[in-house]
């Protein structure tokens, strides 16, 4: 008996550790309006039922998403078969539904991409960012309110493609493409549109995103079998994939679509490594309000101080940072010490690596402090997000850049040391 009641009391205590360690809180009627209504914090809400196999299917990669987006965004669960009248407020008429609470909790967002925890993870935090950018006076990108792929007032990311266009740029080029068969009158195009540009937007040098009028270009349409709108087709280069393109099955927001593009990046391993700013105009074309997110500018040791070797792992770092924080951020890097002017108005005489997070819609920057390894960035970004960096006024605006060479890649002797004859 002394044996089983031990042993009784040893599962009773691994269990509760076990549910102690959950970071996703459950949610009732009587505490849904103080926890999240009531709350600050962005709200990701599954409302579900025990008996639901897809919410079954979900539960661990919700538990997964808890423990690495908290306290960023806060994590709950509702019985909504339990709590019906709590689901039907909100609209719940299968399960699992997704619903996620921001800065406006009496109208929360739709979840519809895809139930894994990254997928989920990358479209909080890009809701963290736009809301950021809101309360900074930035707002989200502009963009057209159609199915075109206009921006508005600005250059528009997407690729507006005509038969000839298309020919040249998707068939014969050597990049993948998204492309997006539209109809000027349809009302799920038009709420495409602003969605496709931002996206378009984000990826901008990295993949290319396209839009194709299939009500003007109709043999294109029939080609590719386009039979409703909007249409979303993948071209790849790869395994006749130009001549045989799979559809695009994910969600229609823009993180969805980032999303998406990020995983073909990283499985054809075309993840482009952030551009070294030799001019204004990289900047200018890297860090701008039409663009949205925030810009992250590294300054590295001069190559005499590291070698090739050492600035292609900075890199990495960098670019390990912005996969794990999201493309949000915009990635740059310039050699420390060939801009002065801003370096002292930022007060970087620490030495290098050093690293800044830039708003271009609020032209504030942040310093980070600390370590330069791509969790430590990765870290720091997180902390800008949640607004818990110090910031300061980066003006004037926008910030002035010399003209330098772009480095080539290599390492670089040192200059040769002139004999002194001291004869």
């Amino acid at each position: 008996m002394v044996r089983q009641a031990i042993l009784l009391l040893a599962v009773s205590c691994l269990l509760s550790a076990a549910l102690a360690k959950s970071k996703v809180e459950e949610l009732t009627p009587q505490n849904f309006k103080s926890t999240v209504l009531e709350s600050d914090a962005t709200w990701a809400v599954s409302f579900y039922a025990p008996w639901c196999g897809h919410c079954k299917a979900l539960a661990p990669e919700w538990e997964k998403l808890a423990s690495a987006i908290s306290p960023t965004v806060r994590v709950g669960s509702v019985d909504a078969d339990k709590h019906k009248e709590l689901g039907g407020q909100y609209d719940v008429r299968g399960f699992p539904t997704i619903k996620v609470f921001g800065k406006d909790k009496k109208k929360p967002e739709a979840y519809q991409g895809e139930r894994t925890a990254q997928a989920i993870a990358k479209h909080l935090l890009l809701h963290v960012a736009d809301t950021v950018n809101t309360a900074l006076g930035g707002g989200k990108p502009k963009s057209s309110s159609s199915g075109g792929g206009g921006g508005g007032g600005g250059k528009s990311a997407v690729v507006n493609l005509n038969e000839s266009q298309f020919k040249e740029k998707v068939l014969n080029g050597k990049d993948e493409w998204l492309v997006a068969f539209v109809a000027p009158w349809c009302g799920h195009c038009k709420r495409l549109g602003p969605e496709w540009e931002d996206a378009a937007k984000q990826l901008q040098g990295e993949f290319k995103l396209g839009m194709v009028d299939a009500t003007v270009e109709t043999s294109l349409a029939q080609r590719y079998g386009v039979n409703g709108y909007p249409t979303i087709k993948l071209f790849t280069p790869e395994g006749g994939g130009k001549a045989s393109p799979s559809d695009y099955q994910g969600g229609r927001t823009a993180s969805d679509i980032v999303g998406y593009a990020n995983s073909r990046l990283e499985a054809t391993q075309k993840t482009t490594p952030p551009p070294e700013i030799t001019s204004q105009g990289v900047f200018d074309e890297q860090c701008n309000s039409d663009r949205g997110g925030i810009c992250v500018v590294a300054f590295l040791p001069h190559i005499l101080d590291d070698q090739s070797k050492q600035r292609h792992a900075r890199l990495e770092q960098l670019m390990d940072a912005r996969k794990k924080a999201g493309r949000t951020f915009k990635m740059m890097w310039v050699v420390g010490g060939e801009n002065g002017d801003i370096e002292d108005k930022m007060g970087l005489g620490f030495g290098y690596p050093a690293l800044v997070a830039l708003s271009p819609a609020k032209k504030r920057y942040a310093v980070m402090k600390g370590t330069f390894s791509g969790d430590a960035i990765a870290a720091f970004l997180e902390n800008v997000l949640k607004g818990k960096e110090s910031t300061s006024d980066a003006k004037p605006w926008p910030l002035k850049w010399r003209k330098v060479p772009e480095w080539d890649g290599k390492d670089e002797a040192p200059p040769e040391e002139e004999e002194v004859d001291l004869d």
